[in-house]
């Protein structure tokens, strides 16, 4: 397996990374979830939204949040994860589950307001 081309290689590096994973998740859940919902609560005509993007900012969030608190020892821990299987269907399955639960509250709110996704 390659090095990656972004390598944190200080606590300090990694949290810099984590806080702009943070900062790129927290903008995606923004413009593509809240947003949108706000304009729906008022009513608009068209609200376009993405829910791929709120979810991935979602992930985004939680991976900026993990290196953040946990600095390299976070960043090498999601390294490693890939050589343990285990903790690879753990990883899996919880995201799955995030991801669904997501998606499905999403579209509900919407739904209610009387937009609907194609």
């Amino acid at each position: 397996m390659s090095d990656p081309v972004l390598q944190p290689r200080s606590n300090t590096t990694a949290r810099l990374l984590g806080m702009g994973l943070l900062t790129a998740g927290a903008a995606m859940i923004y413009w593509q979830g809240i947003l949108p919902l706000l304009a729906a609560i008022k009513e608009k005509p068209l609200v376009e939204y993405s829910i791929k993007l709120v979810i991935l900012g979602e992930f985004f969030v939680c991976i900026g949040l993990f290196w953040i608190v946990r600095g390299l020892a976070g960043y090498t821990a999601i390294r490693e994860m890939q050589k343990n299987l285990r903790s690879l269907k753990i990883l899996s399955a919880v995201s799955l589950a995030a991801t669904l639960l997501s998606w499905w509250l999403l579209a509900r709110v919407f739904q209610s307001y009387g937009y609907y996704s194609e």
